[in-house]
């Protein structure tokens, strides 16, 4: 009797439930008499799956027009709801929708760059030059005399016109003139009179800027020992060395040079055979510089050291530390005849010459623009 009970009660909350999913059906007095307590939860809220149901009966409602068809399920559909296509037509939906969201291929792609490239590097046929305004030399004239020392370069990088501007003599005889004065020291190499020489008017300009001008003055300045590390000359081949005594210390002097790839005009047409050598025009070459990739090294020491010769060896390695008294600096300089491509490179010790400086009170790097480089490399 008891499992008859709960059979029933089971079927009846069935019962209840599927009344509750619908809201079409016909609710009877019986209904609400014999429901569960717990049909509706305490918080109020429907359950997910009567919610559903009750959204989609509301859709139904409030879209009549909408075909039977259309709502039932594609398995539940009859084959007369069907829209069936012939095979041409098939063919051109499978086309369209293919095109549609197929990508391009790469090709096209490459192809549609390419062109929009082109399209900007276009150069006029016509006038045979690029679009844009282009001023006459004159105006880049006028404008040159207002160029600062430090914005030379950027200005030579304008254009064409404004890059042979700054070779030329004029350009750099009116900047002498602009920050010329009366009263700096000059040396004699860098004296009005001299300048009137067009032959290497450009190094001679730049190396009394550094006299003249405020700014590149303060670049020069140093202020305190061991400001200019030598690792910078590694590579370099020493061309020239010498010392001087001091006071009471003593300057040893190497004179290191790079190769820059970049040969005097006089000596690249000596090179070249089906060029004419032009004596004038060599003797008139205003870029003319034959410290040009140099670099001056001094050393200050406290007392003589007798330095080995190597003159026209390599500087491969430079070490720098503490001496060995601990109160100064030792530096050495390992020489070779062969230009080591890697640091850790193993060397021939047999074709290597280790100049040892100790004690050192000071290690400097000049430049050829440098005031302080010798004095005799401006004549």
């Amino acid at each position: 009797m008891k499992d008859m009970t709960k059979r029933k009660g089971k079927i009846k909350s069935k019962r209840a439930r599927n009344t509750h999913c619908s809201t079409q059906a016909d609710i009877s007095v019986y209904d609400f008499a014999h429901s569960e307590k717990a049909a509706v939860p305490a918080s109020g809220r429907l359950k997910k799956g009567t919610a559903n149901a009750v959204r989609n009966e509301v859709k139904q409602l409030c879209s009549p027009d909408v075909k039977a068809s259309e709502t039932l399920a594609w398995y539940e559909k009859d084959l007369s709801d069907f829209d069936i296509l012939d095979e041409d037509e098939h063919q051109e939906n499978t086309a369209t929708s293919n095109s549609e969201f197929e990508e391009p291929p790469k090709e096209k792609k490459t192809k549609q760059i390419t062109s929009r490239k082109k399209e900007r590097r276009k150069v006029d046929q016509s006038d045979g030059q690029r679009s844009g305004k282009e001023y006459p030399l004159d105006v880049w004239c006028l404008i040159a005399q207002y160029i600062r020392p430090e914005d030379i370069g950027r200005f030579a990088g304008i254009c064409r016109l404004t890059h042979y501007i700054t070779h030329t003599a004029n350009f750099w005889w009116r900047l002498y003139q602009r920050y010329y004065q009366s009263n700096a020291s000059l040396p004699e190499g860098l004296q009005p009179e001299i300048m009137e020489r067009h032959h290497g008017l450009k190094t001679r300009v730049i190396r009394a800027l550094f006299y003249l001008y405020p700014e590149l003055i303060q670049r020069t300045k140093s202020t305190i020992p061991f400001e200019n590390e030598p690792y910078c000359l590694e590579g370099a081949r020493c061309v020239l060395m010498w010392h001087r005594v001091i006071k009471t210390s003593w300057n040893f002097y190497f004179k290191f040079q790079k190769y820059t790839g970049q040969l005097c005009s006089y000596i690249a047409a000596r090179h070249d055979e089906n060029c004419d050598v032009d004596l004038y025009n060599g003797f008139n070459d205003i870029d003319h510089n034959p410290d040009r990739g140099c670099i001056t090294l001094q050393v200050s020491c406290l007392n003589f050291i007798a330095v080995p010769m190597v003159m026209g060896m390599i500087l491969n390695k430079v070490y720098l530390n503490v001496g060995q008294e601990m109160r100064h600096h030792r530096l050495r300089l390992q020489f070779g005849s062969l230009r080591s491509k890697h640091a850790s490179s193993r060397i021939d010790s047999a074709n290597t010459i280790m100049l040892t400086l100790d004690p050192v009170s000071n290690v400097r790097v000049f430049q050829w623009w440098d005031p302080k480089y010798p004095a005799h490399t401006y004549r």
